[in-house]
């Protein structure tokens, strides 16, 4: 949501980009295909992601 690279957080981590990368992906398989709560909301944050 900061708008921070997987490069500059694999470097506040001190880990490769890719790692990071790789445990993004790993939690998106992880998330449902919907979202199971039905409550009304007055708006949403949307951010791009990489579609496997």
């Amino acid at each position: 949501m900061e708008g921070t690279s997987y490069r500059a957080i694999g470097r506040l981590l001190n880990v490769h980009n890719q790692s990071v990368i790789n445990w993004v992906e790993a939690a998106q398989k992880l998330l449902p295909d919907q979202v199971s709560d039905q409550e009304r909301t007055d708006y949403i944050e949307v951010d791009s992601f990489l579609a496997l």
